[in-house]
Order: structure tokens, then C-alpha cells, then sequence
């Protein structure tokens, strides 16, 4: 499946900005209002945030890839 460029981008901004700031954001919560097992509820967000990070920059190396293919053929006409 291929993304837009817009796709692309919103999705790289919220796998390397958006989620890890609020994993932070929810970290200081639940120590401010003392939730239980907080700490577990935040290593299985960071785990979940690794994990798309790095299905993310496979797509992404793929992705790269395919546009660097397109100029080359956009050249060679």
C-alpha cells in the first residue's frame, strides 16, 4: 500500500512527536494522581511506540527507495 506524501508526513509527526509526548504527558499524570500500575501502563505505551517507529522507518526506507527509483526514471526518459 502507498501513502500520500501528506499521509506520509502526519504519520511520521505522530509516531516521532505526538505519541512519545504524550506517553510523557501520561506519565506525569499518573504519578501526580498515584494510578496503580501506572509504570506497567507506560512501558506497554513506550513498547507500542517503539513498535511502530520501527515498522514505520522500514516503510520508511522502502518508501525513500521508491521515490529515489521514480526520479531516475523521470531522468531517463
Amino acid at each position: 500500500m502507498r501513502l500520500s506524501d501528506r499521509t506520509y508526513k502526519i504519520l511520521k509527526w505522530l509516531i516521532a512527536i505526538v505519541l512519545p509526548a504524550f506517553i510523557t504527558f501520561l506519565g506525569v499524570v499518573f504519578e501526580a494522581v498515584g494510578i496503580a500500575y501506572g509504570g506497567t501502563i507506560l512501558t506497554i505505551l513506550a513498547a507500542f511506540q517503539t513498535f511502530l517507529g520501527t515498522i514505520f522507518k522500514t516503510g520508511e526506507y522502502r518508501y525513500d527507495k521508491d521515490k529515489q527509483e521514480e526520479r531516475k526514471e523521470d531522468v531517463e526518459w
